[in-house]
């Protein structure tokens, strides 16, 4: 063998090269003087997806994210937000299982990127987008003068009336 297809020590234990061959398949063959044997090595370049691809986060408020790792055994993924593992107060965190956080203000810019990243291949990301929101103001509004003088008018009438009957209503 050689670096690009891989090794073959004498003994038959097989040593990967360290980037994929062309083809993604390997042809192993053995023989002595009266018997030959072959084994097809293929090659599987590790897949990553998260779940879900995007969405909207309150300030302070939570959201899950998944990580299907394919083509390997290793399935661990190191999460990032905006590039800092972990992430920070600023853009939020996001734990080793892939809970986010988002901070508690809207940050100069809203949308941030969480990544996972395939512990079996680093070069294998996937990313998440997320736009970061005020949570809805309560309250109801604010009141407008017409309105304030017809409720104080109608509270008016009530008094009124409830003197003028002697009960409540």
């Amino acid at each position: 063998g050689n670096s690009t297809v891989g090794t073959i020590s004498s003994d038959g234990a097989y040593t990967a090269p360290s980037t994929l061959p062309g083809a993604g398949v390997v042809t192993i063959t053995a023989t002595n003087s009266s018997v030959q044997g072959s084994a097809r090595v293929t090659f599987v370049t590790p897949g990553l997806t998260v779940s879900p691809s995007s969405g909207s986060v309150q300030t302070g408020a939570t959201q899950t994210f998944t990580a299907a790792v394919t083509g390997t055994s290793n399935t661990a993924v190191t999460w990032q937000v905006n590039g800092v593992v972990g992430g920070n107060s600023t853009t939020g965190t996001i734990s080793t299982t892939g809970l986010y956080t988002a901070p508690s203000n809207v940050p100069s810019a809203p949308t941030v990127t969480v990544t996972a990243i395939s512990a079996a291949e680093t070069a294998v990301t996937a990313n998440a987008s997320v736009t970061i929101t005020a949570p809805p103001k309560s309250g109801g509004g604010s009141l407008d003068l017409v309105t304030l003088l017809a409720i104080a008018a109608a509270l008016a009438n009530r008094r009124s009336v409830r003197g003028a009957c002697g009960r409540l209503w």
